[in-house]
């Protein structure tokens, strides 16, 4: 409508051949203003809340995706790297919304206008079309530029990201050992890079992005040197060619907003790829329902557990760190795994709990293997308390019962007298419901551990494996732990460098890189003379 205006204005108004036009003339362009000013106010809003929707959709897909997502592959990447690459996901789907939602309406204008064009001038359309598929071309020559850039820059970012991460969990240990100059001069390397890959790509947009408007002002010159010809010809007026100026104009912003697509998805190319590379990552466990359960599932496990000859490492190009390591466990007894520090106890551990999947063997929990077991039956029966504490900001009791609200508030307090934290807890403002801060830093180091125990025990498991669980107590607190943790019936597997812990286990497995070089009770070993007789006498 408003070259329409331009062509009245020009051809009847101000040329007096209809003077009267002009009072009617300026409300209607007034109210044509106010109808396009309200129609872009509500497109707006509408794509707003769009956006703003499916943002939220992605999200939540993403994030149960990765929390589904194995451990290896979270030992494989930065925590920074990860939660960038949310953040890109996040920005794939608005982009998604505002850029490919209206490509159908834009395509519609594109073909009404090329139409209303073509009506006027077949000499200036083709001129104006011209000027398009040169901005096209332009993008596809520089679109595997702008992929490669891209893919610096987001990987920079995510470097970046899990460097200062690291420093931020790491800042007690930086500022003990006095090594704020060495982390800063790591940092401002990550930043460096990402800096420079940023200016890059700003330098590239500035030089390249100039192109389309350079050729749309080509494309200006050129129509107007043309309608001039056809003005003097007797072929066209003034008017009409301020309203094919303003068709063309129009025209070219859905050509500029379909290129603008290609544009976009090429800049997000990295950026899908690297969300791809978490989304396409096959998760841990499959759904419930999916999985081919011959009988109807127990509630718990029993506890028996049978390792037979599995075989593990992180890189399948260097040697295993566990190499046929078989063992027997009956129901509500205790097994040690002990060793020098590198034998592969850690590592073991988290190949029982199913972190890990064995190179070779396997482990089997009353006769299944872990992937023919309901997960929620594996999940209530197998708990293991790392030797890396993780508490949240949030009450005592959510942390114990890890936000499950099935574990009853008795099961929590059970759970806290048989860790023997329960009056730690007590004595705190609130109690149950007192706030831990960030990582516990309000809890003593031995507190942090039993506050561990305690979220094991609350689950009431039937398998559980304690790494490390008790190197931070005293050796009265510990034996009063462990003596209530065996009589809960459930089969433990004690990992431990201090061996007063293991003593009292059933039997104790002696590891030394990866192989298993002795087994037998405390008494036995310490009578053969041998390693384990070793590590006793250098405590």
């Amino acid at each position: 409508v408003t070259p329409l205006f331009s062509r009245i204005f020009m051809d009847n108004i101000l040329s007096g051949k209809n003077p009267e036009w002009l009072i009617p003339f300026i409300g209607a362009l007034g109210l044509t203003l106010l109808f396009q000013f309200v129609v872009a106010l509500l497109e707006a809003v509408y794509w707003l809340k769009i956006e703003g929707r499916f943002a939220i959709t992605a999200n939540a897909e993403y994030m149960w995706h990765v929390l589904r997502l194995p451990v290896e592959f979270f030992a494989q990447r930065f925590a920074g790297d990860i939660v960038s690459r949310q953040g890109a996901n996040q920005q794939i789907a608005g982009t998604l919304i505002r850029k490919l939602a209206p490509i159908f309406i834009n395509i519609c204008l594109l073909v009404f206008y090329l139409a209303i064009m073509i009506n006027y001038s077949i000499l200036l359309t083709v001129i104006g079309v011209a000027a398009a598929l040169l901005n096209v071309a332009a993008m596809r020559v520089t679109a595997q530029k702008q992929v490669n850039l891209s893919r610096i820059a987001q990987a920079s970012d995510g470097k970046l990201a899990g460097a200062t991460m690291s420093g931020i969990e790491m800042m007690e240990t930086i500022k003990a050992a006095g090594a704020e100059n060495g982390f800063f001069e790591r940092w401002a390397g990550y930043y460096a890079k990402q800096h420079n890959a940023q200016v890059a790509i700003s330098k590239f947009t500035q030089y390249f992005g100039a192109i389309p408007a350079l050729l749309q002002q080509i494309a200006n010159i050129a129509i107007l040197m043309a309608g001039v010809y056809l003005i003097l010809d007797g072929v066209f007026t003034i008017g009409m060619l301020l309203a094919f100026q303003g068709f063309l104009s129009s025209f070219l912003s859905p050509v500029n907003q379909l290129i603008d697509v290609g544009q976009s998805f090429i800049t997000m190319r990295s950026s899908m790829e690297r969300v791809e590379d978490v989304l396409n990552y096959r998760p841990d466990v499959l759904e419930q329902g999916q999985w081919p359960v011959d009988d109807e599932p127990l509630e718990k496990l029993s506890g028996e557990l049978e390792i037979n000859n599995i075989t593990f490492g992180y890189n399948r190009l260097s040697a295993p760190l566990i190499r046929d390591f078989s063992l027997s466990i009956k129901p509500g007894s205790a097994v040690a795994i002990v060793g020098g520090s590198g034998s592969g106890k850690s590592t073991l551990a988290k190949l029982i709990t199913g972190l890990y999947k064995p190179w070779a063997g396997e482990i089997l929990f009353d006769g299944k293997k872990y992937e023919e077991i309901v997960p929620y039956v594996y999940k209530s029966s197998v708990a293991m308390v790392d030797q890396e504490i993780t508490l949240f900001e949030d009450t005592v009791a959510n942390n114990i019962r890890m936000w499950d609200m099935s574990i009853e508030d008795f099961a929590v307090i059970l759970a806290s007298r048989d860790a023997d934290i329960h009056d730690t807890i007590i004595s705190r403002p609130d109690g149950y419901s007192h706030m831990i801060k960030e990582g516990g830093k309000n809890f003593s180091g031995g507190q942090r551990q039993r506050l561990e125990i305690a979220r094991v025990l609350a689950q009431e498991p039937t398998v559980i494996i304690l790494d490390e669980a008790t190197s931070a107590l005293d050796a009265k607190t510990e034996e009063r732990v462990m003596k209530n943790i065996r009589n809960t019936g459930a089969t433990c597997i004690v990992i431990a460098h201090r061996l007063s812990t293991v003593r009292e286990c059933d039997e104790i497995v002696v590891l030394d890189k990866g192989l298993v070089v002795e087994r037998g009770t405390h008494a036995e070993l310490y009578a053969r003379g041998g390693e384990y007789a070793r590590l006793v006498s250098s405590e």
